[in-house]
C-alpha cells in the first residue's frame, strides 16, 4: 500500500527533481559495453515520469510505455558481462523506479539495496538512493536512512563529488518528517560548502514558507503554536515553537492552560499533582510560565522581573530572598517567597513560592538539535483508495528576538518541601532553542 504525506501541494513537482537519482552517477567509470549508451540514455529519459509515485497518471507518454522500456534497462543492466558499482547502482534507481510504477513489489528493490550495502559498505550513495526510494512512500523509513547515508558519507558538513544534491534531498525528507530546523541547517550548508547563493536554492521554498515565518507584534492562537506529545503513560511533554519552549509535565496534572500570544506575552500553567499534608489534608500546587518576546528598545530583563515581582512585594510581611544559578545552560536569578499574608489559614498557614527569571537569546536553527522525525505510521490519516493522505501542519519559526522566561512555584507552607520537589523535577525537563 503506497502511504504518500500531503505536505504542501509543491510536494510533488519537487519529487520529479528532488528525488530524480541520476545525478549520483558517475557516468565516466561506467563499463563499456555495447548498448551501454542506448540504455542509458533510455533510463534517463524516463526518469522524469518515474522518480516518485503519482496518483493520477497525467503525463503525456502512456505509462505501460514507460513502464516497459524500464523494464528493458532493467534487463539490460542486469545481465551485464561486467557490471561495476556505477552500473549496478543505475540497476538500483531503475528497480526503484518501476516500484513507483507499481511494475515489481517493494522486497526487490529493498533486497537489491541490501546486497549493494554488503559488496560496497564504503559507498554512501546506496543509502542515498535507498533513502530516496523510501521517501517516494515512506518518510518513516527514508530519515533514518538518511542517517546512515550520512555516517557512511563522514558527515554531513562534507564537500562530496555530487554537488549539492544529497544536502537537498535531506533537506525535503527532514522537512516533511517535520524536523524544519534540520532542514533548514542543511540547505544552508549549500551555500557554505558549494558557494551557490540562497535564492538559487529551489527546496527553500519548500523547507521555509512565507506562512510560517513569525512576527513578534502579531497575535497567534495556541492551537498555532502549541504542540504536545506523550513521553510515557507518566508524562506528556509541550513544545511551543514560536518562543522555543519545551516542558514535561506529569500526566496527571489538571487545569492545564495553553496561552495565546498576545502582545509579546505567551503563558503555560499546570496544576501539579496533589501533595497531602501531616494530617492527610490534600493540596495542590501551581506551576506556571510565562515568556515574554523581547524589544530591546523597551522592557529590559530587570525591569521585567521587577513587574513581575511586584505582584508580590505589595503584601507588608513578605519574604524575599534571590540567587544565582545556571538552568538548563542559562543565567538566572531565583526569588524565594514566604508571605504569610497569603493563604494564611490554619491547613495551608502562609503562601510559599519560587520564581525563576532567565533569558534565552535567539540563535540560528534554533532547536535543530531537538527535533524528532514525525511518524506518520503512528499518525492518523485521510485515506483515499490506496493512499493515506496526511496533513504536515506549519510550525511558525521561532522568533528572532531574545526571550524573557519566567517560572513561578504557587504552593504554601504545608506542603512546600514536596511541592518545591515536583517543581524542580519539572524544571529539569525544560529546554530552550
Amino acid at each position: 500500500m503506497k502511504k504518500i504525506p500531503l505536505i504542501i501541494s509543491m510536494l510533488f513537482c519537487l519529487f520529479s527533481q528532488i528525488f530524480a537519482a541520476s545525478f549520483a552517477i558517475n557516468t565516466e567509470k561506467l563499463p563499456e559495453e555495447e548498448n551501454m549508451s542506448f540504455y542509458y540514455s533510455q533510463f534517463l529519459k524516463n526518469e522524469q515520469y518515474s522518480a516518485s509515485w503519482v496518483r493520477e497518471w497525467k503525463y503525456p507518454v502512456p505509462k505501460e510505455q514507460v513502464l516497459d522500456e524500464l523494464k528493458q534497462c532493467d534487463e539490460y543492466f542486469s545481465s551485464l558481462s561486467k557490471p561495476n558499482y556505477e552500473s549496478m547502482l543505475i540497476n538500483l534507481i531503475i528497480k526503484a523506479y518501476l516500484y513507483n510504477l507499481d511494475g515489481i513489489e517493494w522486497s526487490a528493490v529493498d533486497d537489491y539495496a541490501s546486497m549493494l550495502k554488503k559488496k560496497y559498505p564504503k559507498e554512501f550513495r546506496t543509502w542515498w538512493i535507498t533513502a530516496n526510494f523510501y521517501c517516494t512512500s515512506r518518510f518513516d523509513l527514508g530519515y533514518p536512512e538518511y542517517q546512515k547515508a550520512i555516517k557512511v558519507r563522514g558527515g554531513l558538513e562534507k564537500k562530496d563529488d555530487y554537488g549539492p544534491d544529497f544536502l537537498i534531498d535531506y533537506a525535503i525528507c527532514a522537512k516533511s518528517c517535520k524536523m524544519k530546523q534540520t532542514a533548514m541547517y542543511a540547505l544552508s550548508l549549500i551555500t557554505k560548502i558549494y558557494n551557490i547563493p540562497k535564492e538559487n536554492i529551489k527546496a527553500w521554498d519548500f523547507v521555509d514558507h512565507e506562512d510560517e515565518h513569525s512576527s513578534p507584534d502579531k497575535n497567534y492562537e495556541y492551537k498555532k503554536i502549541w504542540d504536545y506529545a506523550e513521553i510515557s503513560e507518566k508524562e506528556v511533554s509541550f513544545n511551543c515553537s514560536l518562543v522555543g519552549f519545551t516542558i514535561t509535565v506529569p500526566s496527571d496534572s489538571t487545569n492545564l492552560q495553553l496561552g495565546n500570544y498576545n502582545e509579546r506575552t505567551n503563558m503555560f500553567m499546570v496544576t501539579m499533582p496533589a501533595e497531602h499534608t501531616s494530617d492527610g489534608q490534600e493540596i495542590t500546587s501551581t506551576f506556571l510560565s510565562m515568556m515574554y518576546c523581547a524589544d530591546s528598545d523597551a522592557v529590559s530583563l530587570d525591569a521585567y522581573s521587577e513587574r513581575i515581582l511586584s505582584s508580590f512585594t505589595k503584601y507588608p510581611s513578605v519574604k524575599i530572598t534571590k540567587k544565582s544559578k545556571k538552568i538548563n545552560g542559562y543565567n538566572s536569578t531565583i526569588y524565594n517567597i514566604n508571605n504569610p499574608d497569603l493563604y494564611n489559614d490554619e491547613i495551608r498557614k502562609g503562601n510559599r513560592g519560587i520564581l525563576i527569571v532567565l533569558e534565552v537569546p535567539y540563535k540560528e536553527f534554533a532547536g535543530k538539535d531537538k527535533e524528532v522525525q514525525f511518524l506518520y505510521e503512528k499518525a492518523e490519516g485521510n485515506k483515499q483508495g490506496n493512499m493515506t493522505i496526511f496533513v504536515n501542519n506549519a510550525k511558525l519559526n521561532r522568533l528572532k528576538a531574545p526571550i524573557y522566561f519566567i517560572f513561578l512555584l504557587d504552593t504554601c507552607n504545608a506542603v512546600y518541601k514536596e511541592a518545591e520537589k515536583q517543581f524542580w523535577d519539572i524544571m529539569s525537563t525544560v529546554s530552550f532553542e
